[in-house]
């Protein structure tokens, strides 16, 4: 038998139950942080854009333990949600709207108040993008769409059967990771508050496993990542139309791992990076009739072999890593990124021990080098 402080349950599934679902309002408003030019005014209106207002819909799903990592992250929320930003200053920004998928669990929770954590992670459209003509001062936002990502803390409050209260704060970041520049971002940070209508008057109690000992187990993965990365050159007096052109270059990984997976939740491990970064020592040859050709660049200044610490966070299916990574070997060419660099991302087991990702590399913790889309095998002993 299993036991809960709820209820007796057998080890079988349970039957099916319903879904304990709701739906929330958030409204935000608060600082962009300083952390470009065009921020800081050098835009066409001249002034510091340095205030913003947003709004959330959400539609989220309280688990019940019919799962065991829902008991492992203490019966946490999951769902989807659409936002909505206001940087008042339209015709350089646009209306960012993100579409997002959410996670948010309890760090302690009481009768009928929690304290959270709060993650988000989607994909933003509907910004007004840099133009060299038309937009020439954005040199935050690149392109028609980025990646939209936030976290942070709240209080909920359950103050009827129906109707929950929540304040809290959180950080938010927009960057397209490099696949069309200039790409400097946007972060933003604010208190929210928000109103969550629960569906059901009286959920059902939540069921209690009796979790088993963990015993460590040892995986290797083979992990094949690929992306693009755009690099700018400045084509002024070349006899191209444009003074600025973006060039796409390919970057692939080869990446095997080792993890110690040592509970139900956390692996640790390392790997190595076998890079290639087709930007790296990037250079464009301009004929006199204006045609564009890439350079002959040596196939070894795109190389680089990297080694990565590996974290791994797993509730169910989804895994949540960062990996720090430091570059041992590469060409050493001026203007090259930092060594050590920051990677984070998401990985699905789609089937057995198949897996498919995304993660942003980044450097500095916080400036996006470009976006990984990888997939991958796991070998378990």
């Amino acid at each position: 038998m299993i036991f809960s402080s709820c209820s007796l349950v057998a080890q079988e599934d349970p039957p099916k139950r319903p879904v304990n679902n709701y739906v929330g309002v958030t409204y935000q408003a608060g600082k962009v942080l300083q952390t470009n030019d065009f921020v800081k005014g050098q835009n066409a209106s001249g002034q510091v854009i340095d205030y913003y207002q947003s709004l959330r819909l959400e539609y989220g799903v309280k688990t019940d333990g019919r799962k065991m990592w829902h008991q492992l992250y203490a019966y946490p929320e999951w769902g989807f949600g659409l936002y909505s930003a206001n940087f008042f200053n339209t015709e350089e920004l646009g209306s960012p709207t993100a579409a997002y998928g959410f996670f948010k669990g309890p760090f302690f929770r009481w009768k009928k108040l929690s304290f959270n954590y709060n993650t988000g992670f989607g994909l933003t459209w509907n910004w007004q993008p840099y133009d060299s003509e038309a937009n020439p001062y954005n040199i935050a936002i690149g392109s028609y769409r980025t990646v939209y990502i936030d976290v942070g803390l709240s209080l909920d409050w359950q103050f009827t059967r129906r109707f929950t209260a929540t304040i809290g704060v959180s950080f938010t970041h927009f960057s397209n990771g490099a696949t069309s520049i200039p790409n400097m971002g946007l972060n933003l940070s604010a208190p929210s508050i928000g109103l969550k209508y629960n569906f059901k008057k009286d959920p059902p109690e939540k069921i209690g496993h009796k979790i088993p000992d963990y015993k460590d187990n040892w995986e290797f993965l083979v992990v094949m990542m690929g992306g693009v990365k755009q690099v700018e050159f400045d084509t002024t007096n070349t006899g191209l139309s444009t003074k600025y052109l973006g060039v796409n270059y390919g970057v692939f990984a080869f990446m095997p791992t080792i993890n110690r997976q040592i509970s139900h939740m956390v692996k640790f491990g390392a790997g190595l990076d076998f890079a290639y970064d087709g930007s790296i020592n990037a250079q464009i040859d301009i004929s006199n009739n204006g045609e564009l050709a890439l350079a002959d660049v040596p196939f070894s200044d795109k190389i680089s072999l990297s080694i990565f610490g590996n974290f791994e966070l797993v509730a169910g299916r989804l895994v949540l890593l960062v990996q720090p990574g430091y570059t041992f070997w590469r060409v050493e060419i001026e203007g090259q990124k930092p060594a050590f660099y920051q990677r984070a991302g998401l990985k699905y087991m789609v089937w057995k021990d198949l897996f498919l990702g995304i993660n942003i590399k980044a450097h500095d913790f916080g400036t996006a080098d470009y976006i990984e889309w990888n997939a991958g095998w796991a070998i378990n002993w």
